[in-house]
């Protein structure tokens, strides 16, 4: 790739993000799911566990850049049918104070 090829690349930017997400209720999409905004595809989950720490289900995903930013709501389309709206976190689920080994 020519050094024009990757300035333009960089200046365009990424059309996606990884980003974090969070599931509390009963319904928690799988890997592949759909991230929608106003019911248009933006992106799609890659990976999702339960976390004993924060005693939820995480989950990482793809989301369309202007949809990146924490706090943002998406819809995730889970393979029951259910639509599931979240807020976006951070892509890194840690304890930035270390508090957890406080306790």
């Amino acid at each position: 790739m020519g050094k024009r090829a990757i300035e333009m690349r960089r200046n365009k930017g990424l059309p996606r993000k990884l980003v974090g997400l969070t599931f509390d209720g009963p319904d928690v999409p799988g890997e592949s799911c759909l991230v929608l905004k106003d019911d248009v595809p933006v992106g799609h989950v890659t990976s999702v566990l339960w976390s004993p720490t924060l005693n939820t289900y995480i989950a990482l995903a793809y989301v369309h850049g202007d949809d990146a930013h924490k706090g943002a709501q998406v819809t995730v389309k889970c393979r029951n049918g259910a639509r599931v709206t979240v807020p976006v976190r951070g892509h890194a689920f840690f304890d930035p104070e270390n508090k957890r080994q406080e306790v």
